[in-house]
């Protein structure tokens, strides 16, 4: 059982799926609605965060550095996305 989580918020107009990593070991993958906020049990470390279009999985945006009990939120930004 996770001591925390990692939230997840999709400020986007699609679905997509945030997939976080630690050591390059999968700890999880959450689909997100548009405007919904999902969670990923994690624990007080850091961790890399990525987002595919769930529909295409094409990537759309990482970040590496997130902290356990953190949340991150992608959004559009100019042509492509962001993770903030």
């Amino acid at each position: 059982m996770s001591s925390t989580k990692i939230n997840c918020k999709n400020a986007t107009d699609g679905i997509v799926e945030f997939t976080v990593v630690w050591a390059l070991s999968l700890v999880g993958e959450r689909t997100v609605k548009p405007g919904e906020l999902g969670s990923i049990g994690a624990e007080f470390v850091w961790y890399d965060v990525f987002v595919k279009d769930s529909l295409s999985g094409k990537p759309l945006a990482s970040k590496s550095g997130v902290y356990g009990n953190s949340t991150v939120i992608l959004e559009k930004h100019g042509d492509g996305y962001i993770v903030i």
